[in-house]
């Protein structure tokens, strides 16, 4: 009986080992394309979600919307050849004197970035980008109510609109950082006691009374107190979104802006509260108890 082991030749082992790294290596890039899919479908059935949230939004039979804009609604958006926005429509189903937003000059225009505020959608407006609305007849208003939801680097100016003139000691509607400007520059609401971190994703909500008086929400927690501040009814002055009339480079806004809602009158709490809920489900922000 032959009890002797067969010795095979080193160059079978070594094909052998290449063999099994080969394989190795190819179920690993299948794993790596199977994540890569399977985490670009969760990012798809996202804003599939979100568009839904908008569609359904209690937001759309609200009285009073003047203006909405949303990153999300990919129709409403208008690209040049490098992915940068021309046009941000106006998606308010209320009326047909929409006031969309247009860019300022061709090296201002904001970028979509489609995995921005919690990977879904947003407009990109760091590095002194902005917009301007077309349509000013809307904004006559003393009363309203706005939403907006951001995320951004710094505290630069959100959006902003002259009283009468490009003066910027006479901003009004100036949401900047953690303070609301609506008059001259000492009437400013700072509203830095209910933030937490103002670069973080947040809705911020604002409602003017028509005796002047202003309430703030930062992701549903109110300011416990009421600013009065002085405002005019608004002018035909443009509104600026991702900057301020007159000011600096330093005061534009670096981030993303998701999403802005602005009614002519001031809501309710309770209105405030179900525009906040709708906000809050589709871009995944908690809000306070």
């Amino acid at each position: 009986m032959n009890n002797k082991k067969k010795h095979y030749p080193k160059i079978i082992k070594s094909a052998f080992t290449l063999v099994e790294t080969a394989i190795v290596l190819i179920l690993i890039a299948f794993i790596v394309v199977a994540i890569i899919a399977g985490q670009n479908l969760i990012d798809s059935s996202r804003r599939t979600q979100a568009i839904i949230a908008t569609q359904n939004s209690v937001v759309n039979g609200m009285e009073g919307l003047i203006f909405w804009l949303d990153a999300v609604s990919y129709d409403k958006l208008t690209f040049d050849s490098s992915n940068n926005i021309l046009k941000w429509s106006d998606i308010n189903p209320q009326i047909k004197n929409k006031s969309d937003a247009y860019e300022i000059a061709l090296s201002r225009n904001p970028a979509y970035n489609i995995k921005g505020i919690n990977k879904l959608p947003s407009i990109d407006f760091t590095g002194q980008k902005g917009m301007e609305t077309n349509n000013q007849d809307n904004f006559n208003i003393s009363q309203f109510s706005i939403f907006v939801v951001r995320e951004t680097t710094n505290s630069g100016t959100i959006m902003s609109k002259n009283i009468g003139n490009l003066d910027k000691t006479r901003r009004k509607l100036q949401l900047r950082g953690s303070v609301f400007a609506s008059g001259e520059d000492n009437d400013i609401i700072d509203f830095s006691d209910i933030v937490d971190d103002i670069t973080d994703a947040n809705i911020t909500s604002i409602v003017a009374y028509a005796n002047n008086d202003h309430k703030i929400w930062y992701n549903g927690n109110s300011n416990s107190y009421f600013n009065t501040l002085y405002h005019d009814d608004f002018n035909n002055n443009p509104l600026r979104i991702g900057g301020a009339f007159g000011g600096a480079n330093s005061e534009r806004v670096d981030g993303y802006i998701g999403e802005i809602i602005i009614f002519d009158r001031a809501l309710s709490d309770a209105e405030v509260e179900d525009v906040n809920n709708y906000l809050s489900r589709k871009w995944g922000i908690s809000l306070n108890s």
